[in-house]
């Protein structure tokens, strides 16, 4: 079946036969390639699922400079990023803010704690989706560096990369905090 090509700037509505094929044609692969990511078979159907129905909500608003299958494979990637984000984000909170309580700890302790459990979670909130993929992966997943690069289909390399940039960006924040407490008290 020929697509028609959405190359150019032009504006074509998703018609419902397209959008059967694509369906058949990319939904096995895209459920693949997201359980991969989210290491979660169901949450990898909700998101595939939730990108097929918002393609055909937006099937006349819609203009896809690059392939279907591109479009489809970068939006899942997107979406299943921002999943990490949302279920790391929450995990390090919820381990964060949960202290663990000894008879050698003073209240002015804890509180010290607690700030700097929001400071570093704001930190890593803080960080480029690509970044902060690597870094929860590699933090929270505890994936090797090969599981990531495989995971998200970039070098190990780039994997070596973003989690300098993540460590680095924490760091700083952590001087700033840190510099600033010196500063006050």
């Amino acid at each position: 079946m020929a697509l028609f090509n959405h190359n150019s700037k032009k504006n074509n509505s998703l018609d419902p036969q397209t959008f059967e094929y694509l369906f058949r044609e990319f939904y096995p692969g895209l459920l693949r390639y997201c359980t991969r990511i989210t290491r979660n078979q169901v949450i990898a159907e909700d998101i595939v699922q939730e990108k097929f129905i918002r393609l055909w909500e937006m099937r006349n608003e819609i203009i896809i400079h690059s392939s279907y299958k591109s479009f489809l494979y970068t939006s899942v990637k997107n979406k299943a990023i921002d999943y990490l984000r949302t279920k790391y984000s929450k995990s390090f909170i919820s381990y964060n803010e949960a202290p663990i309580l000894n008879d050698q700890e003073t209240p002015s302790q804890l509180l010290e704690f607690e700030e700097y459990s929001k400071i570093i979670t704001k930190a890593v909130e803080g960080l480029p989706d690509k970044c902060f993929a690597v870094f929860s992966l590699k933090r929270y997943g505890e994936l090797s560096r090969k599981e990531i690069a495989e995971k998200l289909n970039i070098s190990e390399k780039t994997v070596d990369n973003h989690l300098a940039i993540a460590t680095k960006k924490i760091r700083s924040v952590l001087l700033k905090y840190s510099l600033l407490q010196l500063l006050l008290f």
